[in-house]
Formats: C-alpha cells, structure tokens, sequence
C-alpha cells in the first residue's frame, strides 16, 4: 500500500498539521489497543493458534516510531482475533465508510455481506462460545472484514494522494498564471511605451500573451476536471508540467489564430476589432491631485479596438470553444451572400 504519512484514519479531505496528524495517530493506537485487551479476556478464549497475531498486533502498537501504515496492518490483523460479537456491527461500519469514497466497492461488499447472511441462515452460531472461532460464518465474516479494510485503507490513501497533487497543481498553475500576467502588463507597456511591436500586425504580440493568459486561468478554475474520477497515474500526467504547458501554448496558439480571422474581416460589428485602428490613446493625469497648479502627464492606455481584442484573445485561451464557434458564425453568413 502506498505509504501515507500524514493522512488520518478517516482520510478527512483537510490537510493537517504533524502535531494534529500524530494526536489522531495515537488516538487510533488506543483504539486498536482497546480492542486486543478485549481480544485477550473475552470469554470464549483465543485459539493457540492465533496467539502469532495477537503477538503481532502487540508488536506493532509498541513500536516507538508507529505510523498510519502500522495502524492499518495491526486493524486487518485485529479482524482475525476480535470478538466474534462485534464482527458483524464492524463490517457494517467499514462497508459504510466506503459508500462516498468508493461507491461501486460499497455496493459490492454490500452484495457479499448479504449473500453471506442467506449462504449461513440456518447456521446456528453461539457467538460467545468457543466453537464461535471455528464457525464457518465467523471464519467468513473475518475474510470479508480483512477485505473491506484492505479496500478502505486503499480508498483512503489514494484520496489522500489525489488531494496532495491537486494542491500542487493549483499552486504551480497559480503562479503561472501570476508570471503570466506580469507578462502580459509588461508586454502591454512595452509596446506602449517604446513602440516594441510587430509593425505589421498591430497587437499582435498583446493578443498572444492574453491568450497564454486566459489558457491558464482556464487551467486554474478547471482543476476539477483534470483530477476527478481518474487515477493516480492519471492525474500526475494531466497534472504534470508538459500536458500544463501543452495547454498554455494551444491557448496562445488560439488567440493567435482568431487574430487572423479578424484580420480578414469576415466578421464585422460593435464588438469585433478593427485590426487596423488597434493602437494606444493618450491619457493625463496629476502627480498631485489636490494641487490645481500641477501639470498633467501624459500616459497611453489601450485604445478601444485593442481592448477589444484583448478581451477576445482572453476569452480565445480561456474557452477552446471560442474560435470554433466564431468560424461557425461566419458559414451561414457566406451562404446568404
């Protein structure tokens, strides 16, 4: 199983800090201590037989550097030696921890619980006596319950990991997309400011960098999608830096691609920019608002027709459905004409 160092016995979604996560640790070490005294003084006795388990369990609630993995091998060793009583009311608690986790396990192990009370219903079980321990149905019922915690611990574990990676991804596509606006600002007074641009297609270079900027705060919002219901190989390829960076580029590519279908003026209106106007407008403003005797300097600001096509170059990486859809406006119109 995978090791998981810092996850709670309930695999609660929150992240905790080591002093939090070692309190629960030991509160479950006194729980599964409870449950071996109550192993060793139950009425019907201990088989010779299982006296290695019980050893064992003893073995690994002493260790002096216990951990989750030692908690989840001395739970499954227990299930063999706890009271044949508390057998049935555990599996059911088990099999329920699995209903939001692992829906399709919940409903199997519910099956086989089930089939297992009809297989056994004429079977006469003294529960308290000592033939319990070599009763078929107790013998089944401890099977089932090593296997349902097998299962939970897995379920948990993964969902501990998938939790782990997708803090990672959001934090690294954060500050992508934090790298990412700087740039595009810097670009924006770049071009402004010193006139550093592609001379022939005017915002251009402004249209890319939006792109990049909107493909990455797709990314941002739609983590969800890259990290739900997939697996843990999954999710470290979706998730890793080259599918990231694929997702970026594509984003760029696509404001890059709808700058030249406004370029070829097949779509015209109130909201499409006219490529040719795309510029900068001059601004003034104070160094001291209050002081009517100061003078106004001047600043440029994107003009209309760039911030338009700012806002369509975002919206080109940010939806991969965008251009898609602008090229399907333009059929209709061609076949009217």
């Amino acid at each position: 199983m995978a090791n998981v160092t810092n996850q709670s016995p309930n695999g609660s979604g929150k992240s905790r800090t080591p002093s939090e996560n070692q309190s629960m640790l030991e509160q479950f070490r006194q729980n599964l201590r409870v449950i071996l005294d109550v192993s060793n003084i139950q009425p019907n006795g201990l088989p010779e037989q299982l006296y290695t388990y019980k050893d064992a369990v003893a073995d690994l609630l002493g260790k002096t550097d216990f951990g989750w993995n030692d908690a989840y091998e001395a739970e499954k060793r227990l299930a063999h030696i706890r009271p044949a009583a508390s057998l049935r009311f555990e599996l059911d608690t088990q099999i329920a921890s699995l209903q939001k986790v692992a829906p399709e396990s919940f409903k199997l192990f519910t099956q086989m619980k089930t089939k297992l009370a009809e297989d056994f219903k004429d079977a006469k079980v003294e529960w308290e006596a000592p033939s319990a321990w070599s009763a078929p149905y107790v013998v089944a019922l401890r099977n089932l319950l090593e296997r349902v915690l097998n299962e939970v611990h897995w379920k948990y574990a993964q969902r501990y990991h998938s939790r782990k990676i997708k803090e990672r991804y959001t934090t690294n596509v954060s500050k992508i997309s934090g790298a990412l606006l700087g740039a595009f600002l810097f670009v924006i007074y770049v071009v402004a400011q010193h006139g550093i641009a592609f001379t022939s297609y005017a915002g251009l270079e402004t249209a890319f960098t939006a792109g990049l900027l909107g493909a990455s705060f797709s990314i941002l919002t739609g983590t969800h999608n890259y990290t739900a219901g997939t697996s843990i190989e999954d999710m470290l390829r979706e998730t890793g830096f080259p599918s990231t960076l694929v997702r970026i580029i594509v984003g760029g590519i696509a404001a890059v691609m709808l700058y030249f279908f406004f370029e070829t003026s097949l779509l015209d209106g109130a909201i499409i920019p006219e490529l040719s106007k795309v510029g900068f407008t001059k601004t003034s403003f104070f160094d001291q608002p209050l002081n009517p005797d100061t003078s106004a300097k001047q600043w440029l600001v994107p003009n209309s027709d760039l911030c338009k096509l700012l806002v369509w170059s975002f919206t080109a990486g940010f939806s991969e459905k965008l251009v898609p859809s602008v090229l399907g406006q333009v059929r209709p119109a061609e076949k009217k004409g």
